[in-house]
């Protein structure tokens, strides 16, 4: 294989799309929405367990939510 050597190279692009993004990142207000993402997704985990909605799991340590679709057992 040639490449990256005779065929390729950096994509300035995607470099600062990259350090754009690394940036944004490491600001504190990006940590306070992440962590009100989080937040929201565990109150929707409650919300749904309330309302008899049954989860795949216990909860989420993330923003994911995981709600069973399956037969009612």
């Amino acid at each position: 294989a040639v490449f990256p050597g005779t065929q390729g190279g950096p994509l300035m692009n995607q470099i600062a799309g990259k350090a754009q993004a690394f940036f944004e990142a490491s600001q504190p207000a990006f940590k306070e929405y992440a962590q009100t993402v989080i937040d929201n997704a565990k109150v929707m985990v409650h919300t749904f367990h309330s309302n008899g909605i049954q989860m795949s799991t216990n909860g989420t340590d993330s923003h994911i939510i995981l709600i069973h679709t399956g037969d009612k057992t």
